[in-house]
């Protein structure tokens, strides 16, 4: 595992610094007013995608390192429902967000291609699939931000065509290295989508937990001050994000390998526990040592990147920074739960975290604003860890890394 995950995290590693550069040069280009609106449509478009996804994504991974023998059919049964679902979502976000907006939901299908090569653990293909969306769209926003003047709806258009672009080039690694043309089969969708419900729901709740706080900064705090608290808020929840690039790595490695230690079984082995707490490992450490770097340097980097203009997100990072380890240990868990078929439970505990999330911003906002939205996401992660441990543990999958 340790070995691909290293790549992976290479790899990640530009997408970090990639995904740094486009939201920096963004933020300086539409300033913090311009940067919260677009954060504000990429937030609803976020939201549209996971209705979107039918909670396939995971599942198509699962499938696909489970049953390499029918990785075709499951890849192209899954490519035609992401594609009708995605262009019904973006039909409906249209009228609400504009057809930018819609066309980058659409783009979106193509992060399928993505999950295929995941599954088949292909290190080179999928480092590829991995950085073409984001080397794409930075290209695209820096050539934009030199020669437009500031507009969130043209950085919004330039976003889409070239995750567009990109998802079709992804689409397109994922089908080379398929062992099965890929097919729709019509007997396939329904158990598919039948399986996937919870994680679909699941899904949806997650991402209307993680842009839930950006909804409501809009509409609790008056126009002027919500625009720039938006443009705060999103600017010290950036790098925690880009954060999570690059630690996914270990995420992307590991949930291939519990699936296959759950084939065939109803319990977890002790090849499968020594993988988790191999993982789990890793997580504390490299979370661990993020944590601490986001901690002593994220304030003065954030005035160094995004200009003194964004020096207030500066303290909300600092609340930020412990989610950079607790979203990577929810993640692990979350994969071992989905690897042994516990969907459901999932849903439970998202469905709990949404609730805890939206009564404490409603609570805070008024008050302290996007600073009380960070300390909220930092404590609705730290009460996912111990909803998810305490149901990974009880079903026996994490053995002596949960003692």
């Amino acid at each position: 595992m340790l070995p691909l995950t290293v790549w992976l995290a290479a790899a990640n590693l530009v997408q970090l610094v990639l995904g740094l550069t486009q939201s920096v040069v963004l933020a300086r280009w539409l300033g913090p007013a311009g940067w919260g609106e677009l954060g504000w449509i990429l937030s609803a478009v976020m939201v549209a995608d996971a209705v979107a996804q039918a909670g396939l994504p995971n599942l198509v991974v699962r499938e696909v390192a489970a049953r390499p023998r029918e990785d075709g059919r499951i890849a192209g049964t899954a490519l035609v429902l992401r594609g009708a679902l995605a262009t019904a979502s973006a039909l409906v976000l249209w009228p609400v967000a504009g057809p930018w907006a819609g066309l980058l939901l659409v783009a979106y299908v193509g992060q399928l291609g993505g999950l295929v090569l995941r599954a088949k653990l292909a290190r080179g293909p999928q480092i590829g699939a991995n950085l073409l969306p984001i080397t794409l769209s930075t290209a695209a926003i820096v050539v934009c931000a030199r020669t437009e003047a500031p507009q969130a709806s043209l950085a919004l258009a330039v976003l889409a065509v070239a995750t567009l672009v990109a998802g079709v080039g992804q689409l397109g690694l994922a089908r080379a290295r398929l062992a099965t043309p890929p097919a729709w089969e019509s007997g396939r969708a329904p158990g598919l989508l039948r399986e996937a419900w919870p994680l679909w729901a699941g899904a949806i709740l997650v991402a209307w937990m993680y842009r839930v706080d950006v909804f409501l900064l809009k509409h609790l705090l008056p126009p002027g001050e919500g625009g720039l608290a938006l443009g705060y808020y999103q600017t010290a929840y950036k790098p925690v994000e880009s954060g999570h690039f690059l630690l996914g790595a270990l995420v992307m490695t590991a949930f291939p390998a519990f699936s296959a230690g759950m084939r065939g079984r109803t319990k977890a082995g002790a090849g499968l526990r020594k993988t988790v707490r191999e993982a789990l490992g890793h997580a504390w450490r490299l979370g661990g040592a993020a944590v601490v770097l986001a901690l002593l340097l994220g304030p003065w980097a954030v005035r160094l990147l995004f200009g003194e203009a964004y020096a207030p997100s500066g303290p909300a990072l600092r609340l930020l920074a412990p989610a950079l380890l607790l979203v990577l240990l929810n993640a692990l868990l979350a994969s071992l739960l989905t690897a042994a078929g516990r969907q459901r439970e999932l849903l439970w505990v998202t469905v709990a975290l949404v609730a805890f999330k939206l009564a404490g911003n409603f609570a805070v906002i008024p008050a302290w604003s996007y600073r009380g939205s960070a300390a909220m996401t930092t404590l609705t992660e730290a009460l996912g860890l111990g909803l998810l441990w305490w149901r990974a543990s009880a079903a026996g999958l994490l053995g002596a890394a949960g003692r």
